[in-house]
């Protein structure tokens, strides 16, 4: 009995270790597709053919992804994915190849050579390199003198030489032993899977959403004319996440919403149970969110203008780089063959076209405070405001402008910058140049006319106060402009001089004035001196 037990136990005792260090085939899977969008967030798709052992293998590469975002399936419409688990396995050193940066380093990769030293005491030494310590910050340097029984070695600190003369073509690259990237203390996390019906290699899909990799883009605005101008778009790409070989990315414009970006994923393998907990209940739950919380890095929409000429743009057209297309909501340009390495930057022309355009003045007399009941009046500010010069860019492109700044070029010379702000295909919106002072403007309000007592609103009685406003404009230039003016009151418009384009808000819909907004569009002529009239009650207590 005791013959058949001691094997029997020898064999239960083996075979789980055993079992336990027999190694998957290990796979790195290739970034192919990477949809970037402009809060530092993107999706990435990585293939490759995954080598298994009875239909199980490794990959070595589990990315830092969202929560709910990780998924990895077989491309072979006939395999299933039946388990995905996130372990460590030991990590295998790899040597890199890198220049050499020093005198260490020119002597750890001419081990073996004969050299002449110079240490920094003046004295000479000839000899083999043969050995250095582990640590290259301060390693012992043994240096072999002699021959046969009178060899010895010399010990000194690396940094002690002060020159290094060969007596044969030294090696310029040093190879330099590491761990891969992710691991800790000998261990490489993995994910190890296992597919159902596989025989050999298995064609694998992962997708993820990840940060670290983001885009901005820029404008380049040049005014050809009177009436053209080209657009150029650029993205300019930060790759702090991982490298990439020949991959295409989209440069994704529109509001993206992933509401857990901010929580890791548990097969990320960086976090316990109790972190992970914690940063799903500390996760944001505003609606907004991070990702529309800054009007660069995502989008600040224009308000919406049809074109004017919406129907004659034949000669107006772009030309896409790479490739663009709409997702729902999203509008992606896209770039192929795209090569670049983790902590490098990137610009890379999306588009450029011709656009048309039109020179606007724009005076915003918005400045004077409305007139109020339950506040005191503030100290009136400057009754000038800057007439503000704009262009008015028509959207003739057929594909959606982001959020991002503009520069504006005449020639080669530069007017200004601003944000251009999101305009879809087909709209129209206004850019800033400079304040034009050679147009000067005057305004002044004055009540005509009051009822005391007039009104009684929830048994608040109020009196009727009848204001009349002047806006004047004179145009020092030497050729003629179009103007926009804009008056925002609160009251009850009663008329206007010339008519203007009245809009009355919700904004403080629940007082008893409401807000009305006034807009007249003129051409003004040069020297010209205009005035324009307006009317308007309110209600005071």
């Amino acid at each position: 009995m005791r013959a058949f037990l001691a094997p029997v136990m020898a064999s239960l005792l083996v075979t789980p270790a055993t079992a336990q260090m027999t190694p998957f085939p290990a796979t790195r899977l290739k970034p192919t597709t990477v949809a970037a969008f402009k809060n530092g967030l993107a999706f990435f798709i990585c293939q490759g053919q995954a080598e298994t052992s009875q239909g199980a293998g490794y990959l070595t590469h589990i990315p830092p992804a969202a929560l709910g975002t990780l998924w990895v399936a077989p491309t072979q419409a006939d395999l299933t994915l039946d388990e995905l688990l996130a372990t460590e396995i030991p990590a295998g050193q790899i040597t890199e190849v890198r220049p050499v940066a020093s005198t260490s380093d020119l002597l750890r990769a001419n081990l073996g050579k004969r050299v002449l030293l110079t240490l920094d005491s003046g004295k000479e030494l000839s000899g083999v390199v043969r050995a250095f310590g582990p640590n290259p910050a301060a390693s012992p340097l043994y240096l072999e003198t002699g021959e046969g029984s009178g060899r010895t070695y010399l010990v000194f600190r690396e940094q002690d030489v002060k020159q290094v003369v060969f007596y044969e073509l030294p090696a310029a690259r040093l190879e330099v032993p590491r761990l891969p990237e992710g691991t800790s203390s000998g261990k490489q996390p993995v994910l190890r899977f296992r597919t159902k019906g596989a025989s050999g290699p298995v064609g694998l899909s992962m997708g993820y959403l990840r940060g670290g990799f983001g885009w901005t883009p820029a404008y380049r605005i040049t005014l050809e004319d009177d009436k053209t101008a080209t657009i150029a778009m650029q993205a300019v790409v930060i790759n702090d996440a991982e490298d990439l070989e020949q991959a295409e990315v989209f440069f994704v414009v529109g509001f993206p919403n992933f509401t857990f970006a901010q929580v890791v994923s548990p097969l990320s393998l960086q976090q316990s149970l109790t972190g992970f907990l914690s940063s799903l209940m500390n996760r944001q739950t505003d609606e907004n969110g991070n990702v529309m919380s800054n009007a660069i890095m995502v989008q600040r929409p224009a308000g919406y203008r049809p074109r004017p000429d919406a129907d004659d743009d034949s000669a107006i057209g772009g030309a896409i780089e790479g490739a663009a297309q709409s997702e729902e909501d999203l509008f992606l340009y896209g770039r192929q063959n795209v090569t670049l390495a983790k902590g490098e930057r990137a610009a890379y022309q999306v588009f450029s076209g011709r656009v048309s355009y039109e020179h606007l003045y724009e005076w915003e007399a918005t400045d004077t405070p409305p007139v109020v009941t339950y506040r005191p009046r503030p100290t009136p500010k400057d009754p000038t405001e800057p007439v503000w010069h704009v262009i008015r860019l028509s959207n003739t492109l057929k594909l959606p402008w982001t959020t991002a700044p503009a520069l504006v070029l005449s020639g080669q010379q530069p007017l200004a910058q601003e944000i251009l702000d999101y305009t879809p295909a087909g709209a129209v919106t206004n850019l800033r140049l400079t304040v034009a002072t050679d147009i000067r403007t005057q305004r002044q309000e004055q009540e005509v006319k009051r009822e005391n007592d007039a009104v009684t609103i929830n048994r608040t009685t109020y009196s009727v106060v009848t204001v009349q406003g002047t806006l004047k404009l004179r145009n020092y230039k030497s050729k003629d402009v179009q103007m926009v003016v804009r008056r925002e009151v609160a009251g009850e418009v009663l008329t206007t001089t010339p008519n203007a384009k009245v809009e009355r808000t919700t904004e403080a819909i629940q007082t008893v004035n409401p807000t009305s907004k006034l807009t007249w569009e003129f051409p003004l002529k040069a020297g010209e001196e205009v005035t324009l009239t307006y009317r308007y009650k309110v209600l005071v207590s």
